[in-house]
């Protein structure tokens, strides 16, 4: 199932890369978009190779590292997840190596002006990324202080259903100690990753016209803010469905903790608002719709 979760997603990846692939006039709206009054045809071309650059980057970060993560996802009930999620850590990844490299051709530039990370991020981007991470992280403790309930659980299913790979793999899932942690650990790197990438475009030396400058280094870090909130969705998805699991298969055990069977009964809506949350994010967070759908009066985009 996951390879065809994985499978569906390149194949929009791929149409998408293939329908919106940099050129010139679209380096101009993309400038028009995020900001930029007026731009030039100097100022599309400054922008292009970074652009350029930064496509083939996630295009090839995607192709390889999606199939390797649908590779260490065999077996584990999170298959579709993992893939999804590897898919992500690819756009990080390229995010983070087009954040870094220097520009050919382009001339670096002296700036008196300070550059701070709400100059490039603004209060309430990082608030709600850091909220879909503490929330991520509160379910994966949820999740650990289920698991005793989960091991009753795993240990008293109807021995009728005890054939098949059905029950194996509800058993395994039930009884995984690890997920938790892997949740933690995942959550705290993307973190790390993201922030460290805002960093890096944020003490980034000038290069070429500053004004251009600005807004690919303003683009870069809240793109990978927004990635890194779906990626954070993603993660915790995996949590919800573990406390849904837990809770439904615990339903007949005696003396279940009120927490438990409440948190239960929000796991169902939870599994679609988490992930819907992690894209509404993306959409509030990566894309300059302030700029896009308010726009000052007389202002027109480049043709």
């Amino acid at each position: 199932m996951h390879y065809l979760v994985l499978a569906g997603v390149l194949a929009v990846f791929v149409a998408a890369c293939s329908l919106f692939s940099p050129t010139p006039r679209r380096s101009r709206k993309l400038l028009w978009n995020w900001g930029v009054a007026e731009p030039t045809e100097e100022q599309g071309a400054q922008a292009l190779p970074y652009l350029r650059r930064r496509y083939w980057l996630i295009v090839v970060s995607v192709l390889v590292i999606g199939p390797v993560g649908v590779q260490l996802s065999v077996g584990m009930f999170a298959g579709p997840l993992v893939s999804v999620s590897s898919v992500l850590v690819a756009l990080l990844l390229a995010e983070l190596v087009s954040a870094v490299l220097p520009r050919r051709g382009a001339t670096r530039v002296a700036s008196l002006t300070r550059r701070t990370l709400r100059g490039l991020v603004p209060r309430w981007v990082i608030a709600t990324h850091l909220v879909l991470a503490g929330v991520a992280i509160a379910l994966a403790l949820a999740v650990l202080a289920a698991q005793p309930w989960a091991d009753r659980a795993a240990a008293s299913l109807d021995p009728l259903v005890r054939t098949g790979a059905g029950f194996d793999l509800t058993q395994a899932q039930l009884r995984d100690e690890a997920l938790p942690w892997v949740i933690i650990t995942e959550v705290l790197v993307s973190l790390l990753l993201v922030y460290g990438t805002v960093v890096l475009a944020m003490l980034r030396t000038v290069v070429g016209e500053p004004e251009v400058d600005a807004v690919l280094r303003a683009r870069c870090a809240q793109i990978v803010v927004g990635v890194g909130a779906v990626y954070t969705a993603s993660v915790a998805s995996a949590a919800v469905y573990r406390i849904h699991l837990v809770e439904q298969s615990a339903l007949h055990l005696p003396l279940r903790p009120d927490w438990l069977a409440w948190l239960g009964a929000l796991s169902t809506p939870l599994l679609v608002v988490v992930p819907v949350a992690g894209v509404l994010a993306y959409v509030l967070l990566a894309t300059p719709w302030k700029l896009m759908f308010v726009q000052p009066q007389g202002r027109s985009a480049p043709v």
